[in-house]
């Protein structure tokens, strides 16, 4: 078991075990692949709006994204990825403000969430 975030909790905040399929997780430091929905890196130029996370099309498809260890090139500290629900409307930007060094005592990484609710497309 993991701990993963719920993007429908208010306010969100970490949470134990395996959730829900429609919630993308952090298991493990990673970002769980979800049926539910899309996620993009954006580049490090990229803006970081609505618009931004709404138009963009390059998805990581059935990969996991890791937030630890051997990605610290793919997700260093200022980069940013936006994830899109598929019938919801909800877009989320997740940006990456810190990660814990090797020499600290747990591994972690502090994230910038933000969330808009988008038209629904069902």
């Amino acid at each position: 078991m993991g701990k993963g975030l719920d993007f429908d909790e208010k306010p969100i905040r970490p949470m134990g075990g395996d959730g829900d399929l429609d919630s993308p997780l952090f298991t493990s430091g990673s970002l769980a692949p979800s049926p539910y929905w899309d996620t993009a890196l954006l580049a490090p130029n990229q803006d970081r709006t609505y618009e931004s996370c709404r138009d963009e099309t390059r998805y990581l498809s059935g990969t996991y994204l890791s937030l630890d260890g051997i990605s610290r090139e793919k997700l260093p500290v200022g980069s940013a990825f936006c994830m899109t629900h598929h019938e919801n409307g909800r877009i989320v930007l997740v940006q990456v403000i810190y990660r814990s060094s090797s020499s600290e005592a747990s591994s972690y990484v502090t994230l910038d969430i933000t969330i808009w609710q988008g038209p629904i497309r069902k």
